[in-house]
């Protein structure tokens, strides 16, 4: 049985089955599809509809608009470290959090319901390795419990409204983190693991740190040495930013990368997306195409053209230099 979305019979858009997503005859591609024959009006994720399924993509969903990316969107990156009692996935295994972005705009706070009297006092190999490298950054008293009196030491409450109020305010935000999986999990675990419960402005996927520097060829060693002590949530927080730095000098894309698609394909849906404007209209112009480019297609033009993989890296500080490489690119083709 086949869950796309029929388009009206007066805009047919396929006019056989299509070859590479199997699309049928009168209905859009899927969004990736090299084939092109793309709805205008789809959006590019849709939230996911239970704690743990992955977002489903099909034409005609709608969502709250603040968890949808659109095409040309521009992000605010966020990095974010926790620490935890790595086998309780619990809010009483969140130690503390650290969150900061592009502009230095930092949150920090210590969790005050933690399993305190297992990380004290148990002789266990997790609660000894945060007794030794954790503990130690938190404010205590002089007996050595957490200080519920200090600013940063907050009820697990008081950390969700924060979070969510930190996610609020400015663009829509993107998450990373280095080796983040259980970073993710605690974060959204403030809401219980609800995706339904949490703020539309909070990232509910992480983009690791670790994976972007394997893709672009760098290994620990090519990073710069972090200037504070590790395992403090903030400080590691702003660390993982400078990794980021050093990732997009470099460029994502390893050089064994393979586009998608053939050039001489890419430089022919190039040339006819200019020519079919939204909803069928005849025409785009240069500048128009490349701000509605697929994800897909700014990867194939990376991977043939010099220097793109380096612009859409730094996509976030300069966007507007990546559009224009881009119509620069179009240029050629006339």
């Amino acid at each position: 049985m086949n869950d796309r979305l029929p388009v009206p019979a007066s805009e047919p858009l396929l006019k056989e089955d299509c070859p590479n997503c199997h699309a049928p005859e009168d209905t859009y591609c899927d969004p990736d599809c090299p084939t092109g024959v793309i709805d205008p009006a789809y959006t590019r994720e849709v939230e996911a509809p239970s704690m743990w399924e992955p977002p489903r993509r099909r034409a005609g969903d709608r969502v709250h608009p603040s968890r949808t990316i659109r095409r040309g969107a521009m992000f605010r990156s966020t990095y974010l470290d926790t620490e935890f009692l790595r086998d309780d996935l619990t809010n009483a295994g969140l130690i503390s959090l650290g969150l900061t972005d592009r502009e230095s705009a930092d949150y920090y706070a210590i969790n005050a319901d933690v399993d305190e009297d297992r990380i004290r006092h148990s002789p266990d190999e997790a609660a000894v390795w945060l007794r030794e490298h954790v503990w130690p950054l938190l404010p205590t008293t002089l007996s050595g419990a957490l200080d519920r009196t200090h600013p940063d030491v907050k009820p697990i409450t008081v950390l969700r409204e924060e979070v969510g109020r930190y996610y609020a305010q400015g663009p829509q935000a993107r998450m990373y983190a280095y080796y983040g999986g259980q970073d993710g999990v605690r974060l959204l675990g403030l809401w219980g693991h609800d995706w339904g419960q949490v703020p539309p402005n909070v990232p509910v996927r992480v983009r690791d740190l670790a994976d972007l520097a394997e893709d672009a060829g760098l290994t620990p060693q090519d990073f710069s040495a972090q200037a504070t002590p590790e395992h403090h949530a903030l400080w590691d927080a702003r660390h993982d930013r400078d990794m980021h730095d050093t990732i997009k000098a470099t460029g994502l894309l390893p050089s064994s990368a393979q586009a998608p698609i053939s050039e001489e394909d890419l430089r022919t849906l190039a040339v006819n997306g200019q020519r079919r404007g939204p909803g069928g209209t005849p025409g785009r112009t240069k500048q128009q195409f490349a701000e509605v480019m697929p994800a897909w297609m700014r990867d194939a033009v990376d991977a043939y053209v010099p220097g793109m993989a380096q612009l859409r890296a730094a996509a976030d500080v300069s966007k507007d230099r990546y559009l224009s490489g881009l119509v620069a690119w179009m240029a050629t083709l006339d």
